[in-house]
């Protein structure tokens, strides 16, 4: 069956399934950086509701960022080597969110990067849509799932 399909993935993720009336959400961290007192941490969201009569995927994607804490400013956290770099498309385009998210290991002379690929996340569960023989269709909202 399709959603312990997605289950499975969610699992191996890790990310976290919810349902709510038949619409589904799958949320995970992709990265975070803590600095003295202040945090960074980008969320990848994504909804999506499973129509068996039309044996069709609506889904839909975000990322969200979020920082709380007392800040140096940007300029000044990153040039120590701090912070976390988003590297993708902008949300009011028409298309899928492609991109990473690079989180610095070690202050700015070292090149040692750690990159999560967040599409990643929505081709498997495309994938996994096509194999189970449903279609699968992306929103560029929440509204119509």
């Amino acid at each position: 069956m399709l959603i312990e399909d997605i289950k499975r993935i969610a699992s191996e993720i890790p990310a976290e399934l919810r349902e709510d009336k038949g619409l589904f959400t799958l949320e995970c961290n992709v990265g975070e950086k803590k600095v003295l007192i202040t945090r960074q941490r980008y969320v990848y969201s994504a909804k999506f509701r499973i129509d068996e009569k039309k044996k069709e995927v609506r889904f839909t994607e975000t990322l969200k960022e979020s920082a709380f804490g007392i800040s140096m400013g940007a300029d000044a956290v990153e040039s120590l080597g701090f912070g976390l770099k988003k590297k993708g498309t902008d949300q009011t385009e028409a298309r899928p969110k492609e991109g990473t998210v690079k989180e610095p290991s070690e202050p700015s002379d070292k090149e040692e990067i750690d990159t999560i690929e967040f599409s990643r996340i929505r081709s498997m569960i495309e994938a996994t849509t096509v194999k189970t023989g449903y279609t699968f269709k992306y929103k560029l909202t929440s509204f119509g799932l």
